[in-house]
């Protein structure tokens, strides 16, 4: 029975059509677009930025977009290809949207990568390498009005958790591909890579501790909840440290003078603002979340904190939209209109079935009838013979 016979599910499907359409639309954009208007109520540093003195450039916060583990996907470990096709690129033009939203938003000064830029960075070939750059580059795209852009190597990059040796070769190549700043320093704040992988391949003594400059660690792996840098942390006494690697949002909170965290909490609440003072015995180590959904996190975002020449500080997490359920969405949506396109053929296939099954009862039973006529002649015959 053709579909059009069926008034009521021809209209019902324009209604899904149209449904899906909106879908669409509010996936793809809108859904980024609300989230960018929440990320404007925040007004992180707002206050700071109008009541500073232009004149004087000391005066102005700084603002710093901060991005932890991308981790931007290829097909070298992607699995079920060509699936694998859809899924990373799904994922990797979801960052770049939310990122160049987060840009437009936040307008930041410096924009600071926490390692961890490539799923595949420390395994792929030279080649490879190469062209995962490339891509990367162009999802995460710096605009010429940022000052300063740092790239920090995570072991996704460059090797160093489980059998993927971290290797020499390896964290030049990133730094090749990703070079570090010769000058860390923005106006005031002065930016401090702090990492197993950059050891002995920077030089970051000059940076710490100078008059009148902010001094902010940077690492990939968190610092104060471990022992492994309290050495360099009781010999530094940073304020300030920016991490990742976890894939979630956290504050630690520790002494100066003890070098580890004594109290942590999850800074997973929307609209959130975090403020303190970074002139005080506290040590503050944030965690900032991954941007990319796959990573298996509910919540994933890009931090961004305002600090000025006083001290201040203010940070708030900008969250993306839950991709997952926008995804759920499309699947539950195409998955009824699939039923619905087959529905007008389930009689016809119901009623195919039921004749080949009757076509085969018939001739087994016609068959089976022959076979008992057949061996009745033959009892008959043997009877006859008796």
């Amino acid at each position: 029975m053709p579909l059009l016979k069926f008034s009521w599910l021809r209209h019902l499907m324009k209604v899904l059509l149209l449904t899906l359409a909106a879908v669409v639309i509010y996936n793809e954009w809108l859904a980024l677009r609300l989230a960018s208007q929440s990320w404007e109520s925040m007004a992180i540093g707002e206050a700071k930025l109008a009541s500073a003195d232009a004149t004087h450039p000391k005066s102005v916060p700084v603002r710093v977009l901060l991005v932890a583990d991308p981790q931007m996907l290829s097909t070298l470990s992607e699995p079920y290809y060509p699936l694998s096709l859809f899924a990373v690129w799904d994922a990797n033009n979801f960052m770049k949207k939310g990122f160049e939203a987060a840009i437009r938003t936040a307008k930041p000064d410096v924009v600071i990568f926490l390692g961890d830029l490539l799923n595949d960075g420390s395994i792929a070939s030279d080649a490879a390498f190469e062209v995962m750059k490339n891509d990367f580059l162009n999802a995460f795209a710096v605009p010429d009005s940022v000052k300063l852009s740092i790239y920090l190597p995570g072991d996704n990059d460059v090797g160093g958790e489980g059998k993927d040796l971290l290797t020499d070769a390896k964290i030049e190549r990133f730094l090749r591909a990703f070079p570090l700043p010769s000058d860390l320093r923005y106006l005031f704040l002065q930016a401090v890579p702090v990492s197993n992988e950059l050891d002995g391949h920077i030089s970051t003594q000059a940076a710490v501790q100078q008059p009148g400059v902010i001094s902010i660690l940077l690492s990939h792996v968190p610092l104060l909840p471990g022992t492994t840098h309290r050495k360099k942390l009781l010999a530094e006494k940073p304020s300030l440290i920016f991490s990742g690697h976890f894939h979630e949002s956290f504050h630690f909170l520790g002494e100066k003078s003890k070098g580890h965290a004594s109290s942590f909490w999850a800074f997973t609440e929307p609209n959130t603002v975090l403020n303190f003072s970074l002139f005080s015995k506290e040590m503050h180590e944030i965690l900032v979340p991954t941007c990319n959904y796959r990573m298996g996190k509910k919540s994933y975002g890009f931090g961004l904190a305002v600090i000025d020449s006083k001290g201040w500080l203010e940070y708030g997490v900008y969250w993306l939209p839950s991709r997952f359920w926008q995804l759920q969405l499309y699947c539950g949506l195409l998955g009824v209109m699939v039923l619905l396109l087959l529905l007008p053929h389930v009689p016809r296939l119901f009623y195919t079935v039921y004749c080949y099954t009757r076509r085969v009862c018939g001739s087994q039973v016609q068959e089976n009838q022959a076979r008992l006529s057949q061996a009745k002649k033959g009892y008959v015959k043997l009877v006859s013979f008796h």
